[in-house]
């Protein structure tokens, strides 16, 4: 199997990460998951990527994890031209109306992580589908 996507995927419960890869193993075999723990391994991660042609086609945030947290680094992500660009999707057990709010104010998506594997397997299916989107878009620009 080919590789056409990668996923960098910032969760501090590597159990998540693991439910989350196992999701994609069923659905999506031409996605790589790749997992860093916060938000500075992240923007480490990606530092260390020399061409753009190597960059995530999506970001996985968790708002809660230690050091660096979601909302965080999406505010650095946003505000660092080379990744601005980069589709981010936040995903989190968290149901506060602030963690909603801000989403909405950065105009990202909010998903909860779910109670079920099959809804896990859902949340795949629309990861999958933020990466599809986003290479139809690179082609047309």
């Amino acid at each position: 199997m080919v590789i056409k996507h990668t996923i960098l995927y910032a969760e501090n419960d590597f159990d998540d990460y693991y439910l989350l890869k196992t999701a994609f193993d069923e659905v999506r075999k031409d996605i790589d998951l790749i997992h860093v723990d916060d938000g500075w391994e992240l923007l480490q991660y990606l530092q260390n990527l020399k061409l753009p042609s190597l960059y995530p086609s999506l970001i996985i945030l968790d708002i809660n994890m230690e050091g660096i947290g979601g909302k965080e680094t999406l505010k650095i992500l946003k505000s660092t031209r080379r990744y601005q660009h980069i589709p981010v999707v936040m995903f989190s057990a968290s149901k506060s109306d602030k963690d909603k709010a801000f989403c909405k104010e950065h105009l990202i998506e909010l998903n909860m992580k779910p109670s079920s594997f099959s809804e896990l397997v859902e949340n795949a299916i629309f990861f999958g589908r933020q990466c599809d989107e986003t290479s139809i878009k690179t082609i047309k620009a």
